[in-house]
């Protein structure tokens, strides 16, 4: 163990009193190279002549102070990390050398520890804010100021100053210096930061973008006012024809309108101003009289052109930011400055796609920003375009292939980070290329900021999490290897050095631990970038479909039948004759029509990708066939199959649809244009409350007055939101009460339509129906069955009871009695609801709940269903009526029948031969629509089913809600939950009956939904319930076929749900 003396020496000397002392003999003495070598080597530096002198020449500016080799220790401690430690030593010599007051220098060093750090690593790494704190040496106790270092800039303050500065100027350039010199301050705060990695890259991005908005806002408000003392106001006319000011508004394009700037950033600007009708006020001169007037372009080009030369110009103190204005209208040859309507033409007769694509990141950055939103609104339609853009993929396309020719020489290292391959330029062309595509109906994906927009199209599956992942880290480090270049020395430079020892200064100042990891970070993340932009649109000529591969054999020119319907069979299709039939189909089209032979070429380049896709579906027969049939009446198969090329994601839902559901599929093949819900976002938003459905709905009556076209209408919108739906449940996996429930809203706004309708065209001919008092009367459509309870399935009917509120007679001429009047309503709303038309139907309408059933009438009046409650109900009607509930009309009507019910049906103590008659009517039900067969399961109305989950519902709420109001509402699983919470289930049994309810509900949506019809049963064959199981999401496994899975399941469910049903129903219920 040392000594303790030795002990502290060691303490106070962490690297040896030899450097010490070496360090004060090389102050002393003029050593040789050899001599001084070994101790300037441990800190990175040469022995060179100017590093011994600048360590000379510190000590003697610190002596007086303290022990100048105290001092040079902990500075050379600190260059030896930076990332140039000879270059960092030298600008640290000048700086120390220009310091007016040393005590308080060295005050900040003995209370700090950072702010030599940061001196240290900004002297290695740029000389360009190494000279702005030599020409200004206080700016850096203004820098470590806690309130100044631990903040970003901010724009109303930063604006604020600079008008103050520019306060009591004679001469519009008497400015400049107070814009250079507050940029040159916030540039060494905002550079200091990054160096030290105080700031991210976000922080960096924004702060540089903060910096050059409040400059462009401060020079536009400095400019335009000596532009209006000297012309006068732009005036012009609004449409009213009231003079106002014209106003105007400066536009951020590129990395300015995306909030990422560079240390070195041009910016990238739009000038834009409201209207060429109009001119300046114009002064008053000496004699009384009017000078300087002039037309608004003119004066709008003039204040355009001041404003630029404010900010470009490069004067003794530098320049604030270099303008590019290329990105207007012409470009180069068009004017400085246009108006709205300009641009508007402009775009509409000459926009091109890259136009389109560098808008993609406009915002207004200063003048007017209300003024500047206008614009962006003006300009979106054009941007973003409503429907599929497929005219401008090719032009995308080129514009890849241009960049892809640039590019062709350029070698892997000593080349553009920005412009090379894997470069910043491809990750920004592929996000704008998928905006640009998709925008039109995905708003989301609308973003300027190209790390904020992966994320966007990441969160809308159109790229993958993993290739977001690799394109936003790609991209903050190649973002942050172009800030390092150009912090140096405030260049605009995206190309690495080719010298060694600068290429390692680079990655030092990256924070790399050495050149080797630095390269291989910057490979791994080119590569990666370069595969992903050149995956983008199947740009090589390669894919799945290989030579060697199967699909190439399926397409052959001149194809073995037979070995093409092996590979068929293999790939999992039932009936390969017919699957290569419409595989030939899809290739060729029809006999009749002309393919051209580029669309055959992108097929078979699709082909391998479609193929995995319709074999891994549930069923890749109906999905290949309903392929074929959407393909054949689309018509546009070229820009049909470049689309599915393009967009795997697509690709894949597409296929999924077409094989899951032959309903929705036919949906798609009737009404092809609404392939776009597949890809816009309306399927990211459930589906709306049933009030604004049928405002919707109404909007669009409206527009039509035959009662033909309103039917056809009705029949489209409930179709399309029906689609919207399934392709949400199907696609997304919906929780089964939230469909449920969609659809169930969904019935309710088409009943509220068609009663809406049916009163407008009865009224028109018989008056309004109303009471003795001249009172109008009320009806009310009230739901029954499922859609009572909020739980449609698809191709449910709508169990419906109509009521009115009184007798009496209607207003009009023709006068006829209530009773008539809401019978005509009455047929008028089945009519409209289930008429079959050119559109389908909308829904079958189903009035059996209805007192006395097919014999009563269609209509009750109030006072008639009172009459029916008190006097002929039957048990199993008891149970009908727990489900009803109001859905169109006049509510209050409602609401007073569902009073008349709940007091028939929970105001009484309950029979107590309930259980009995509830078992009894099952049992009934079961023998005469379940026969179960060795071939046929019943689902619903056999045992286990879902009648006895919901007889035993409807058996807790006659039993339990005379003493408990909160078990009285419909809702299956709502039930379920109160009766155990109420203690009249056990916890056991509501989670068994709860999991036999979604299993049998979701067994009986997937079958429906296939064809939209009542499906009641299935097989008892494992084989031919594979499909179903799939749909279903069962595992496609061949240990234990996913049929086979399904049936154990299913027997499981129904034993547990008829023994629970058995059980609580064959004795006295519990107190």
């Amino acid at each position: 163990m040392p000594s303790k003396e030795n002990r502290s020496i060691f303490i106070y000397y962490p690297r040896g009193s030899s450097r010490m002392s070496g360090l004060k003999s090389l102050l002393e003495n003029k050593p040789s190279p050899e001599e001084a070598g070994p101790l300037l080597g441990d800190y990175h530096l040469p022995p060179s002549k100017t590093v011994i002198e600048n360590l000379k020449s510190i000590a003697l500016w610190a002596s007086p102070r303290q022990k100048p080799e105290t001092f040079l220790m902990s500075l050379l401690k600190n260059i030896r990390d930076s990332a140039h430690p000879e270059q960092a030593l030298n600008q640290a010599e000048r700086f120390f050398c220009r310091i007016k007051d040393p005590e308080e220098i060295f005050r900040i060093f003995q209370q700090k520890k950072h702010p030599l750090r940061i001196l240290c690593t900004v002297f290695g790494a740029s000389p360009f804010l190494s000279g702005i704190l030599i020409q200004d040496p206080d700016l850096f106790s203004w820098l470590i100021e806690d309130a100044v270092w631990n903040s970003s800039p901010e724009k109303g303050p930063l604006i604020q100053e600079i008008l103050n500065a520019c306060r009591g100027i004679s001469d519009l350039k008497q400015a400049y210096p107070a814009l250079r010199r507050i940029k040159q301050r916030e540039m060494l705060r905002i550079g200091a930061k990054d160096l030290t990695g105080s700031s991210d890259f976000s922080e960096t991005t924004r702060s540089l973008t903060t910096l050059a908005e409040a400059a462009i806002e401060a020079a536009y408000q400095t400019a335009d006012r000596f532009m209006k003392i000297r012309y006068g106001r732009p005036m012009m006319e609004d449409p009213s024809g009231t003079p106002r000011e014209c106003r105007f508004a400066v536009l951020g394009m590129g990395k300015l309108g995306g909030a990422e700037l560079n240390f070195s950033s041009d910016i990238d600007l739009l000038y834009l101003y409201e209207s060429d009708q109009g001119e300046t006020t114009g002064v008053s001169d000496a004699y009384g009289g009017v000078q300087g007037s002039m037309g608004n372009h003119l004066y709008f080009v003039r204040l355009s052109e001041a404003l630029t030369d404010m900010l470009h110009a490069n004067t003794e103190d530098g320049f604030v930011f270099r303008v590019d204005l290329r990105l207007r209208p012409e470009g180069s040859q068009g004017p400085v400055a246009s108006s709205l309507r300009t641009f508007e033409l402009y775009y509409e007769s000459f926009g091109r796609t890259w136009e389109r694509a560098a808008l993609t990141k406009c915002r207004p950055v200063a003048g007017d920003l209300s003024f500047g939103k206008e614009f962006e609104n003006m300009v979106r339609p054009f941007v973003y375009r409503k429907y599929l853009d497929y005219e401008a993929i090719d032009e995308i396309k080129e514009m890849k292939k241009k960049i892809l020719k640039k590019l062709g020489q350029r070698t892997s290292r000593g080349d553009n980070i920005k412009l090379g391959r894997g470069g910043i330029r491809e990750i920004e062309f592929f996000i704008q290329a998928l905006q640009l595509i998709y925008g039109g109906r995905i708003t989301w994906i609308r973003e300027r900021n190209s790390l904020r927009a992966l994320h966007r199209l990441c969160d809308k599956e159109l790229i993958t999490y993993e290739d977001f992942s690799s394109l936003s880290k790609a991209y903050i480090f190649l973002r942050d290897v172009e800030h390092k270049l150009q912090i140096e020395n405030q260049l605009q430079l995206q190309t690495l050095p080719t010298d060694p020892s600068r290429l390692e200064q680079l990655a030092r100042r990256c924070g790399a631990r050495d050149l080797r990891n630095f390269l291989q970070d910057l490979d791994g993340h080119r590569s990666r970038v370069q595969r992903l932009f050149e995956n983008l649109f199947y740009e090589k000529e390669r894919g799945l479909g290989e030579e060697d591969s199967p699909v190439h054999d399926i397409l052959s020119e001149d194809p073995e039948v037979e070995e093409v319907h092996r590979h068929l069979s293999l790939l999992g299709f039932q009936n390969p004759h017919i699957a290569y039939k419409n595989i030939i189909l899809l290739k060729e089209g029809p006999p009749y029509a002309h393919t051209s032979s580029r669309c055959k070429v992108l097929f078979r380049k699709i082909a391998p990708a479609l193929l995995k896709e319709v074999s891994s579906s549930p069923d890749p027969d109906m999905a290949l066939n309903n392929l074929e049939r959407f393909v054949s009446i689309y018509g546009a198969r070229e820009i049909f199959y470049g689309l599915l090329g393009e967009t795997p994601p697509f690709l894949k839902k597409i296929v999924f649809v077409f094989s899951m559901s032959s309903y929705l599929s036919n949906l798609l093949v009737r009404h092809p244009d609404t392939i776009e819900v597949l890809i816009g976002e309306d399927l990211m938003h459930p589906e709306p409350p049933s009030e604004i459905l049928f405002r919707t709905l109404m909007q669009g009556m409206k527009k039509i007055s035959s009662s033909p076209e309103r039917m056809d209408l009705l029949r489209r919108f409930k179709h399309l939101e029906e689609m919207k739906i399934g392709l949400r449940d199907i696609l997304m996996d919906t929780d089964l009460l939230e469909t449920s429930q969609a659809l169930s809203r969904l019935a309710d706004a088409c009943l509220e339509t068609a009663y809406t309708l049916a009163m407008e065209e009865l009224v028109k001919t018989y008056g309004s129906p109303q009471n003795p008092l001249g009172e109008d009367a009320g009806f009310a459509v009230m739901g029954a069955g499922k859609l009572g309870s909020e739980e449609l399935i698809y191709g449910s009917d709508l169990d419906l009871i109509f009521v009115y509120s009184e007798d009496g007679e209607c207003s009009g001429h023709g006068k006829i009695t209530n009773k008539d009047f809401f019978t005509r309503l009455a047929g008028r709303i089945t009519a409209i609801l289930s008429t079959m038309t050119a559109e389908g139907m909308a829904y079958r309408v189903d009035l059996r709940l209805r007192p006395q059933g097919e014999a009563g009438p269609l209509v009750q009046s109030l006072e008639g269903f009172h009459e029916y409650l008190d006097q002929s109900i039957q048990p199993w009607e008891r149970q009908a009526l727990t489900r009803v509930r109001f859905c169109a009309g006049d509510k209050k009507t409602g609401e007073r029948l569902r009073s008349l019910i709940t007091e028939t049906l929970f105001h009484h103590p309950p029979d107590p031969e309930l259980h009995k008659k509830v078992l009894e009517m099952r049992m009934k039900i079961e023998q005469e629509k379940a026969r179960q067969s060795e071939a046929l399961l019943f689902f619903k109305t056999g045992a286990g089913g879902l009648i006895d989950i919901e007889f035993l519902v409807q058996y807790l709420q006659l039993r339990y809600g005379y003493e408990n109001p909160e078990i009285r509402f419909p809702g299956t699983l709502r039930i379920l939950n109160t009766a155990c919470r109420l203690g009249f289930l056990s916890e056991e049994d509501a989670a068994l009956l709860k999991a036999s309810y979604l299993f049998l509900s979701r067994l009986e949506s997937r079958t429906r939904i296939v064809q939209d019809r009542p499906i009641t049963s299935l097989s008892s064959d494992p084989g031919k319930n594979r499909a179903l199981a799939l749909r279903m999401g069962y595992a496609n496994n061949d240990t234990e076929p996913p049929g086979r899975k399904l049936l154990d399941d299913y027997h499981a469910v129904t034993q547990k749900t008829r023994e629970i049903f058995l059980r609580l129903l064959s004795g006295p219920a519990r107190k």
